[in-house]
């Protein structure tokens, strides 16, 4: 995974993403999805890779989803607090609105904040 997210241009993303993607191994999808967090020069375009990827996976794949959750919130930032929030007030999966709560508290910042009381004042 580590050579595969060091190749130049875009040819090292798309193979992590069909891993991440299609891999048999769920702890070498979870590798990939790591990768695409942590490796990305882009943090935008990992981001975007990511959220697309969550959009993707089928939804009992709770391992994957909890390392992509991980690997977004790695790349912190406004966008990655929207997409959190989202996933936090909205995913039928509670154990998935959890983690995206947990690491909503892990980014911090106003904006983090903001969204999480949101949460609490809706309960």
């Amino acid at each position: 995974m580590h050579y595969l997210a060091r190749l130049p241009g875009e040819e090292g993303m798309n193979i992590l993403l069909q891993v991440a993607m299609n891999d048999p191994e769920e702890r070498i999808r979870m590798s990939a999805i790591n990768y695409i967090g942590h490796a990305g020069k882009n943090k935008a375009k990992s981001l975007m890779a990511l959220t697309t990827l969550f959009q993707n996976l089928p939804k009992d794949q709770l391992g994957p989803i909890q390392s992509l959750l991980y690997a977004i919130a790695s790349i912190g930032g406004d966008e990655a607090v929207d997409f959190l929030g989202k996933i936090a007030k909205t995913h039928e999966n509670y154990e998935i609105r959890r983690t995206a709560i947990q690491y909503l508290g892990n980014i911090g910042g106003e904006k983090a904040r903001a969204v999480l009381v949101e949460i609490m004042n809706a309960k």
